[in-house]
This record gives structure tokens, sequence and C-alpha cells, in this order.
């Protein structure tokens, strides 16, 4: 019997690290934190709505009624973490698209595979790794090409200013020397004894 939290720690940590020893045959399982907010039953499956949607996408991780025990107990782990505000850890497959055939939807709910118990209360990032600042962050879809702190954003966007080689490609005014460049530029302040733009690069005093 699980005793203390760092029997329950040790219990997730071995069943990572089977799943990393067999990672040939379930190269596609994963296992995520979900903090359980709804727990249900219906005539066709047993399903668990998390707080916060895992990588981003599913809120919900359901089990089929085609074995009772099964569910019965996959409901009791749910309700547990539920009525306890504790977290569970779900085993499912993303690709898993076997769900709608008892009611769990491919836009958002995923198989589950096993369901664990903890006292664990994981990270922001253990739940969803393509939130921002999360690792997985710039990896996901387009952000690595749509958000300014990811590699590739400059490369994909050649005219953000706030790029390094903006100023090696353009004549811009808010490039360093644009007064060296353009004396005669009214923002530089040419028929004044100081510059009518300061904050430009490249505008000093006469």
């Amino acid at each position: 019997m699980l005793r203390n939290n760092s029997a329950r720690t040790l219990l997730v940590a071995s069943l990572f690290g089977c799943l990393a020893f067999t990672q040939t045959s379930l190269a596609q399982d994963k296992f995520s934190p979900c903090k359980p907010v709804e727990a249900a039953t219906f005539a066709n499956r047993v399903h668990v709505r998390c707080e916060s949607p895992v990588d981003g996408k599913f809120s919900f991780f359901a089990v089929s009624t085609n074995d009772p025990k099964l569910a019965a107990r996959t409901l009791s782990v749910i309700e547990a973490g539920q009525l306890g505000d504790k977290f569970i850890f779900v085993l499912f497959d993303p690709n898993d698209t076997s769900g709608p055939g008892f009611g769990c939807l491919l836009a958002d709910c995923r198989p589950i595979k096993a369901a664990i118990l903890t006292e664990e209360r994981p990270g922001k990032c253990s739940i969803d790794n393509t939130q921002k600042s999360c690792p997985g962050f710039c990896a996901a879809g387009t952000n690595n090409s749509s958000d300014r702190s990811c590699p590739g954003f400059c490369a994909a966007h050649p005219n953000d200013r706030q790029c390094p080689a903006f100023c090696s490609t353009h004549d811009d005014m808010s490039c360093p020397g644009n007064c060296a460049r353009h004396p005669d530029d009214v923002r530089c302040g040419a028929t004044s004894d100081e510059c009518a733009n300061r904050h430009l690069p490249g505008c000093n005093k006469n």
C-alpha cells in the first residue's frame, strides 16, 4: 500500500521509466497531469474534464463502459482526484482515434489507458508544454514564425524593425546613422541647433 508522498512519487517515476524502456511498443503513449473538474458517467463511457487542456487540446479523457470493471475503477480514481482537490496522471495516446466509438470526440478527447491519483502539483508546462515560456512553445504550430521570441521569427518577418538584420537591408530612420546619411531630413534638425526628434539614432546636437 502507498502510505506517503514519496511512495506515490516513486510509483509515478517507475511508470515513466517503464514507458521510456518500452518506447518502441508505446511510442505514442504519454502520461500527462490533469486536474479533474468534472466526473461523468454515461451508458457508453466514463469521462473526466480537466481544468486546463492537456497539450492545449484535450480537455476530456474517457474510457468505454464495454469493460464495466475498468470504467468503475477509472471513475473511482477521477472522483477521488476531484473531491480531494488533487491531480491525476492520465496515460493516453494523442493519436488514438478510437474515441468517437464511445462518445469521446476527436477534437478535445482521448481514450484513457491508465489513471493515477497523485499528491504532486505539476507546473503549467507539465500540463501543456506549448504555452508561452514553456520549452515546447516555439516548436508548436506556427509559434516559431509568429512570436518574436522564437527562432525563425526574423526569417519569416524580415521587415520587422526589432530584428537584428533589419538595418542591414533597410535605409530606415529608426536605424543608427540615419542623420549622417540624411543630413537634410527635417527630422534631424538640419535647420536647428539640435535634432527635432532626438529619440532617433544618430540625432545629436550640432
